[in-house]
């Protein structure tokens, strides 16, 4: 007869026992060792390096990392899906903030009271802290200028590293790195902030534009007509744009005839444009072995030098962040955030224009004229563009932010947290020089399949570069971290 047995239970015993077990293996295991993944799992995502700050608590994280300290955590399963939060608030991870949030909403969540990773931080919010088991998240990194970073958030009581502070806006500091509490390492300092970029200097207020030259009156000659020149423009004051020239006389009814020149243009004042060159005369021969010449287009007026006031000086560098104090028992202490690279210098004050160039005369064939051999037409030839202005003195570039102070070893076991670097002084404000005006074009020719064509007048140059502003000083270096005191 079979014997009948009371199955045993002794299996399901043993497995919930193992997996705390497990679970305890794994909290206990040197730092920076990898675990494999659980059956059925790939591993993919879970990789961690000994690189950057650990984010190796759930199988859902990117490429992630484990610190060398003692506090580091390796490939814990995730009992969450973000962006909910722990499940029943004592597994997983906290939810991350969202990208547009505002207030207290860019705060990362706390991780799950037994496991779990803190959120991480958005828009300058702090990072989430862990409770027992589990890595502070990271802060965020502001958005606006004069936004601190976010702090890191708190390491797990027994076992967990905290987040690192998020980067400063404007001239602000960066976050401070998230404290461990018994065992771990405190997260890094933020970067400081960029110096806000020094204001650019002005050239006195626009003043109109000076008088123009006055206009040739026409010629009209019985053999040889020679058009007058325009009249130049006049210069500008401070703040005044050069007075354009005057437009060449029309030489008609000679039998030789020659366009007036066009008045120069007269010089911008202070940060002014030049005035634009007078256009050539016209010229219209009509009677066998006549000649018409075209007047020349008058020179561009020279851009007027910029104002000798210089560009604002560029702003100190943001202060990099605290690193966070190592666990108690044993941890490192965070590294101090570099600080922020100082402001640019402000621009100098613009430089005028150089004025453009008069356009040459045409020539207006009529009568016998038309017929090639007969007559002898030639269009006027553009004026040349004015330079440009001197540029003026750009403002001195910002002080490099001054690197934050290294995290303090918390107990016996670790290392005290190196001091950030110095920021980078700003680059001083840029002076250059006004451009230059565009040459004239030339006259054209009508009523005749031939004649000379005039030339294009050439361009102005470009004016001389002011004063570039000076490069800022770097930043003082952060200090290390203290030691610490003794563990229990």
């Amino acid at each position: 007869m079979a014997t009948h047995r009371r199955p045993s239970t002794g299996r399901t015993h043993v497995l919930v026992g193992a997996a705390f077990v497990a679970s305890g293996m794994l909290l206990i295991a040197p730092a920076g060792q990898a675990f494999a993944a659980p059956p059925g799992d790939s591993g993919a995502g879970t990789t961690c390096t000994n690189s950057t700050a650990p984010e190796c608590l759930t199988r859902n994280t990117t490429t992630a990392a484990v610190s060398p300290g003692i506090g580091a955590m390796a490939a814990l399963p995730s009992f969450a899906v973000r962006p909910g939060g722990p499940l029943f608030g004592l597994f997983g991870n906290g939810a991350d903030a969202l990208p547009g949030c505002v207030d207290s909403a860019c705060n990362g969540g706390n991780g799950g009271l037994f496991f779990g990773n803190g959120g991480n931080g958005a828009n300058g919010g702090k990072g989430g802290s862990a409770f027992l088991f589990g890595n502070g998240g990271n802060g965020g990194i502001a958005t606006h200028a004069g936004q601190a970073g976010g702090n890191g958030g708190v390491g797990g009581f027994f076992i967990g590293n905290g987040g690192n502070g998020g980067a400063g806006g404007l001239g602000a500091n960066g976050g401070n790195g998230g404290n461990a509490v018994l065992f771990g390492d405190g997260g890094a300092g933020g970067v400081g902030g960029r110096g806000v970029t020094g204001e650019p200097a002005a050239n006195p207020s626009p003043a109109g534009t000076a008088a123009a030259g006055a206009n040739a009156p026409a010629a009209g000659c019985p053999t040889v007509c020679v058009g007058a020149s325009g009249g130049a423009g006049s210069d500008g004051t401070e703040g005044q744009a050069g007075g354009g020239g005057g437009r060449g006389a029309n030489a008609l009814g000679g039998a030789f005839n020659t366009g007036g020149t066009g008045g120069a243009g007269g010089a911008g004042g202070t940060g002014a444009d030049g005035g634009s060159g007078g256009r050539g005369g016209i010229t219209s021969p009509a009677c066998g072995g006549c000649s018409g010449t075209g007047g020349n287009g008058g020179a561009g007026g020279d851009g007027g030098n910029a104002g000798t006031a210089p560009g604002g000086s560029g702003a100190t560098g943001g202060t990099g962040g605290t690193g966070g104090t190592g666990g108690l028992i044993a941890g490192n202490g965070g590294a101090g955030g570099p600080g922020g690279t100082g402001g640019t210098g402000g621009a100098a004050a613009t430089a005028g224009r150089g004025g453009a160039g008069g356009n040459g005369g045409d020539t207006l064939a009529g009568g016998v004229c038309t017929d090639a051999g007969r007559c002898s037409i030639a269009a006027g030839s553009g004026g040349a563009g004015g330079t440009g202005g001197t540029g003026g003195i750009g403002g001195a570039g910002g002080t490099g932010g001054t690197g934050g102070v290294g995290g303090s070893r918390g107990g016996p076991l670790g290392s005290a947290g190196m001091g950030g670097l110095p920021g980078a002084g700003g680059e001083g404000g840029a002076a250059p020089g006004g451009a230059g005006g565009s040459g004239g074009s030339p006259g054209g020719i009508s009523g005749a399949p031939f004649g000379t064509p005039g030339t294009p007048g050439a361009s102005g140059a470009t004016g001389n570069a002011g004063t570039a502003g000076d490069t800022g000083s770097a930043g003082t270096a952060g200090s290390a971290g203290s030691a610490g005191t003794a563990g229990p």
